[in-house]
């Protein structure tokens, strides 16, 4: 690959108006990544009106466009191209936002600011600032992070000659200075510009994915323990106490936990594991739903066809790894539903008819929760869980997960426990995929949640892992297999009394990759007490002869005597 992006054209270029233009019509990332490292330059003159410097209306522009290079990422065969433009506007911003500071306080100090309308800085720019900064301080690429933290530590920390802060109005100021305040001195993070981009690794695609092609080895045996060395003291999630800057931190742990890496593995997802053990159950439920927003935002939108908004892979699939690795840490371990699935299966015999008072908590995005028995039955099983065996198997047989549904297909439960809608959203990642990658990430973070479920919706996913071990690929089947025997090894009770040993000898002793995993599928649905799923012909529809409506008429009989 190339050194990297071509020499920053000479300052007096950027001084025109066309700065910001220029950043968002440049085709190439190493044209973005030159715009914005002399974007700065355009800036040094204050805003005027236009006369000595830009006017109000393409100052903001070019802030803009300097916020947007932050969130390129653009991939190609020499990796993450993006992180050059990312890098760039990182120092642009901190040299930009500086001089808007002092700028603004000048006018005020002054009394320019009377009947001008210009701004030049706010809380609302600094908010913006420290938001995107906070994110790429989170992230994968060392290089990167360590340059993020260098810059939050400045701006957090520095003075202006006239002892006030240097760029004002940053949310949460201490808490950036606690964190970052130490990397300060980091003005390029741990390279240059001029190193390599980071390399994506190739993984298999859908002709691959019966090969031996093997991509989650490393986030499966990495070991999270928090202390990885030379990433311990840049790895941390102490910014998700920060309400301004939680979603940003949060997006960016994602993708790191997320990764493939090792090293990134363990020092993210060691700060984040650490982070959730010492919360309570209601703030582990409210980081379940912003979990659930998170996912729901990069997930795409198919409603409709002729405009359907892809996934955002980039978050999408590491934010499924990271669901599996907190899973199986035991981040989510106080969210843990008490009872298990199979003793509910056991005593589900009768449909009672249970009042409960109050509305039933519904679905959010789901529209399938109408029935008001199923309403009425799921808030009760979770809604007290002193209420005995009995309501639970009422809540079990009134979803008509485990009971004779037709076409196989039982409708999505009521969410009542923390953790199910995200457990829910999870599952519909794999619906109408192909994608390998995606459903091996699917299935694994499907299985790793269900002990946080409630009952009813864990029948319901647990139903969906086990029509998963006949799936079409191969490596979608051993890997489905693989996660349902660790958890059935430690979740027996969500299996009828008896039925455990048997289940996990089936899990391990059949070949997945063979002819008879349909077969093996079939009988550990009756183990688990379900229905084997029932294949509905399609008929095809015969095609309709359109009506010729030019028979009969002049034009048909030029073209019939050919004329």
């Amino acid at each position: 690959p190339p050194a990297g992006p071509p020499a920053a054209p000479p300052a007096a270029a950027a001084t025109s108006a066309a700065a910001a233009a220029a950043i968002a019509a440049e085709p190439t990332v190493g044209g973005r990544a030159d715009a914005a490292d002399a974007a700065a330059a355009a800036a040094e003159a204050p805003p005027n009106g236009g006369r000595d410097g830009l006017s109000e209306a393409q100052w903001q522009s070019l802030w803009r466009q300097l916020l947007a290079c932050t969130t390129d990422y653009e991939l190609e065969k020499r990796g993450d191209v993006g992180s050059w433009v990312r890098e760039a506007a990182m120092l642009s911003l901190e040299e930009v936002a500086t001089l808007a500071s002092a700028a603004q306080a000048q006018r005020i100090t002054s009394g320019v600011m009377a009947g001008d309308t210009e701004v030049l800085w706010s809380e609302v720019m600094a908010t913006e600032l420290a938001q995107a900064l906070v994110r790429q301080a989170h992230e994968k690429i060392d290089r990167l992070r360590s340059l993020a933290a260098g810059v939050l530590g400045r701006i957090a920390s520095s003075k202006s000659e006239a002892g006030t802060d240097a760029v004002a109005g940053l949310p949460c100021r201490e808490a950036l200075r606690a964190v970052f305040g130490r990397y300060s001195g980091q003005c390029h993070g741990f390279a240059l510009r001029d190193d390599e981009p980071e390399v994506v690794t190739k993984e298999a695609d859908a002709d691959e994915v019966e090969g031996e092609v093997e991509t989650m080895e490393v986030v499966e045996s990495a070991v999270v323990t928090g202390d990885d060395a030379g990433t311990a003291d840049v790895w941390t999630a102490a910014m998700l106490d920060c309400p301004p800057y939680a979603r940003h931190t949060l997006l960016g742990l994602l993708v790191s936990v997320g990764e493939l890496t090792e090293s990134t593995v363990r020092g993210a997802g060691g700060a984040l594991v650490a982070h959730l053990t010492r919360l309570d159950v209601p703030a582990l439920a409210a980081f379940a739903a912003s979990l659930h927003e998170v996912l729901l935002a990069h997930s795409g939108d198919s409603s409709d066809p002729e405009a359907p908004i892809p996934a955002d892979e980039r978050v999408l699939l590491p934010a499924l790894r990271a669901l599996e690795l907190l899973a199986t840490q035991g981040a989510f371990h106080k969210l843990r539903e008490p009872g298990g699935a199979g003793a509910a299966v056991a005593t589900a015999t009768t449909k009672p008819s249970i009042n409960i008072t109050g509305p039933a908590v519904a679905t959010a995005g789901t529209g399938s929760s109408t029935d008001t028995d199923t309403a009425t039955s799921s808030a009760a099983a979770t809604a007290d869980t002193a209420g005995g065996a009995a309501d639970t198997a009422a809540a079990v047989a009134s979803t008509g997960v485990g009971v004779g549904v037709e076409g196989g297909a039982p409708a999505e439960p009521l969410c009542v426990a923390p953790a199910d809608q995200l457990a829910l959203l999870v599952r519909s990642q794999a619906r109408g995929i192909r994608e390998p990658r995606r459903l091996l990430a699917t299935a694994a973070a499907q299985v790793a949640l269900l002990p946080y479920t409630s009952l009813p919706v864990r029948r319901y996913l647990l139903r969906s892992s086990l029509i998963g071990l006949a799936h079409k690929y191969p490596r979608v089947r051993a890997a489905t297999a693989s996660a349902l025997y660790e958890h059935t090894l430690s979740n027996e009770a969500d299996l009828p009394v008896g039925n455990a040993d048997e289940a996990a000898a089936l899990l391990v002793g059949t070949v997945w990759d063979g002819t008879d995993a349909k077969a093996a599928r079939d009988a550990l649905l009756a183990m688990y007490d379900f229905e084997p799923p029932t294949v509905q012909k399609v008929v095809a529809r015969p095609k309709q002869i359109e009506e010729d409506k030019t028979f009969g008429t002049y034009t048909d009989l030029v073209q019939t005597m050919g004329y």
